[in-house]
């Protein structure tokens, strides 16, 4: 079970891509450490409003945005959710009696079914309608006091979509509704009064002297309005690793609802 779970994974590019974001962090640090100070510090003054009693971060990852120390101190219990918990942090959250590590399809199903529609297809030659595809959100949220979407709205389609657009199965528009179905879903499943929610919602192509050279929005559905917003932007890459011709920031937007 945990043998396939892995080779799903690796097969997939979350592993690959998992990795990627660390060794991207230690390239651009000092040009991400705005970003993540600004990720945590909005939820410490989010989580004030909060009952402190279960939270649950969703797409924990390598911890770089999450103010641990405050959270295990806040909450009487804390979830972190993700797709894989690397060993560096199931070290780092040891230390901490009351943070369990969750292994979970934060995508509400999409990465395990966009797998199983291209093995349904190459055993039968004809693909599922993407209208068949249940996508079903967070569906634990009943259970917390304190939900945190972490920097993930505009993540949890990429990887799960681009796998099956990799396959020349489905054509666009196809791809373009499961993009949507799975950040909709998302959005629908985050209960309103106890959710924390941070996304990059744009991308900006810059030249070598900053000057802006384009952008485009990395939502397929209306970001939630929120009691409390704030947006700042991330300075990404600069080193032309992400495309070749130019430097890459996000908007990002942060609100509680």
């Amino acid at each position: 079970m945990i043998l396939s779970w892995y080779l799903k994974l690796w097969q997939m590019g979350y592993l690959a891509d998992q990795r990627g974001i660390r060794r991207r962090y230690f390239i651009e640090r000092k040009h991400w450490e705005q970003h993540l100070a600004n990720t945590r510090n909005f939820i410490v003054d989010a989580c004030k409003t909060m009952t402190h009693g279960k939270a649950a971060i969703l797409g924990s990852g390598w911890l770089l945005d999450v103010p641990l120390d405050f959270l295990a101190s806040c909450f009487k219990e804390v979830f972190l959710f993700d797709i894989h918990h690397p060993l560096a942090v199931k070290q780092q959250t040891r230390r901490y009696p009351n943070v369990r590590l969750v292994t979970a399809d934060v995508s509400g199903g999409a990465m395990d079914q966009c797998y199983q529609a291209v093995r349904y297809f190459k055993k039968h030659r004809q693909k599922i309608p993407v209208e068949q595809f249940t996508i079903q959100g967070f569906r634990e949220a009943s259970s917390f006091d304190c939900i945190v979407s972490l920097n993930l709205l505009n993540q949890l389609d990429m990887l799960a979509v681009d796998y099956l657009a990799s396959r020349h199965i489905y054509n666009e528009k196809e791809l373009g509704f499961l993009h949507a179905c799975i950040q909709q879903q998302h959005l629908h499943s985050l209960p309103e009064g106890k959710t924390i929610l941070i996304s990059d919602v744009e991308e900006i192509w810059y030249d070598s002297s900053h000057h802006e050279l384009g952008r485009k929005s990395l939502l397929y559905v209306p970001f939630l309005s929120g009691k409390i917003k704030k947006t700042w932007e991330w300075t990404f890459d600069t080193h032309y690793r992400y495309y070749p011709d130019k430097n890459v920031s996000f908007k990002v937007i942060a609100a509680i609802f």
